[in-house]
């Protein structure tokens, strides 16, 4: 009688070729089980079973696939063991997936077309990929990713989540990955929010946690909205990680809505992290949509442009502190919109690089480091109402006068001006100094 059932043994095989046809093929009609023991880290573009329907995976060690396929259209797969397997995309024909003994990280993408799918996972940190959204309520499809912290990557637009009984589908999951705009109220227990490449996106349905945990992994394009489910209080806050996947990537961040948000942090976590480097991590608000920030604060080792874009941060006074960048993470601010009167900006423990607002009556304190300030001259002028101060701190700091006429700078322009020393000017013309 032919053979129904196939055990393979894989010690260190691995697809080391780059054609994406380094494969592991079973054949037999008669196939139905088939049981995989991984004793080392193993690999393959594709796992193909003929059609056996009962699917074995005992991970000692790890398993990595592109996709693992099936002729059956009632397959159940069972994975055990403390290694990782990477099953890549499951296939419509596979009904179950049961990890829920294994300790490893189990990582797959759901079949892209079968409302029965039902997957348990384990204790290890899996990561999931959202496939299909085509079901009707009585659809029995459900990934519950059990303990451990778990990652829902959400399809390119987030149309997998975009209702209740879609985002309900997924139990257990802590970290939701998106690029796309999201409810995120709709799926459970989410703690945290992965942002990749995201485009004019909103994510609204945010609860607190939510919001001290928000990272983008890449640049955002155009905007990104954060909509917190209750707004209506005076110290609602928002973090925001700006990581890259690769340590020396910058991540800019432009078009940031924060409406009815009073504070922002925003950690630099990687990019320039050289203390000669000219690189940056960009940041920037959304015209009219950060009337409500009163605090932001810059900490991380990697170095911060901050633009007071158009028509933000111009209704209440802000301060803005770079204190607790760490390294040689350092902040370079530029005002295209004035900072409001009373406003605060502390400067990194590193060497800053400061714009001044044309609009009187914020105070600059930029501490340690060889800083270097700009701004007109009559931004410096004392009067005793409504001052500009600039403390430029330790370190051999720049004062620069950007004024391109001729220009009379007497002492009321350094009343209020401490721990300068060099001071240059941008004008070709005549430069008067009276004391």
């Amino acid at each position: 009688a032919a053979d129904t059932a196939a055990v393979i043994g894989l010690d260190d095989v691995l697809a080391n070729g780059t054609d994406a046809d380094e494969n592991i093929d079973l054949a037999g009609a008669g196939l139905t089980s088939a049981t995989f023991n991984v004793t080392t880290a193993s690999s393959a573009d594709v796992i193909d079973v003929e059609g056996a329907s009962t699917i074995t995976i005992n991970a000692t060690g790890n398993l990595t696939a592109t996709s693992l396929t099936t002729s059956s259209t009632t397959a159940a797969i069972t994975v055990t063991g403390a290694g990782n397997v990477n099953l890549g995309q499951v296939d419509n024909g596979v009904d179950s997936l049961i990890s829920s003994s294994s300790t490893g990280i189990t990582t797959f993408t759901a079949p892209a077309d079968n409302v029965a799918f039902v997957a348990t996972l384990g204790s290890g940190a899996d990561v999931v990929t959202i496939s299909d959204e085509d079901f009707a309520t009585s659809d029995a499809f459900n990934i519950d990713a059990g303990a451990g912290t778990d990652v829902l990557i959400t399809d390119a637009n987030a149309s997998g989540v975009d209702t209740a009984d879609l985002g309900s589908r997924y139990d257990n999951f802590e970290t939701l990955r998106t690029a796309g705009s999201v409810d995120v109220s709709y799926i459970s227990g989410i703690t945290a929010i992965q942002l990749t490449a995201a485009d004019t996106t909103t994510l609204s349905g945010l609860n607190a946690t939510q919001m001290a945990n928000i990272e983008f992994r890449a640049d955002n394009a155009t905007s990104t909205t954060f909509t917190p489910t209750d707004a209506t209080g005076s110290s609602d806050v928002v973090s925001l990680s700006l990581k890259s996947t690769t340590a020396t990537t910058t991540v800019d961040l432009i078009g940031i809505a924060v409406a009815n948000i009073e504070t922002v942090n925003i950690a630099s976590e990687t990019g320039s992290t050289s203390a000669s480097a000219t690189t940056t991590n960009a940041f920037g608000f959304l015209a009219n949509s950060a009337d409500s920030v009163t605090a932001i604060n810059i900490t991380g080792d990697s170095d911060v442009l901050f633009t007071v874009a158009a028509n933000t941060l111009d209704v209440v006074a802000v301060t803005i502190d770079a204190s607790g960048m760490t390294g040689v993470g350092d902040l370079q601010l530029t005002q295209t919109s004035d900072l409001v009167t009373g406003s605060t900006v502390t400067g990194s423990p590193n060497g800053d690089t400061i714009t001044l607002g044309t609009t009187l009556g914020s105070t600059y304190n930029l501490g340690a480091g060889n800083d270097g300030a700009s701004t007109a001259f009559a931004t410096l002028v004392a009067d005793g109402t409504d001052d500009t101060i600039l403390n430029m701190g330790a370190g051999t700091d720049t004062l620069t006068i950007t004024d391109t006429g001729a220009t009379t700078l007497t002492d009321t322009h350094f009343t209020n001006v401490s721990s300068a020393e060099a001071l240059t000017t941008d004008s070709a013309a005549a430069i008067s100094i009276t004391t």
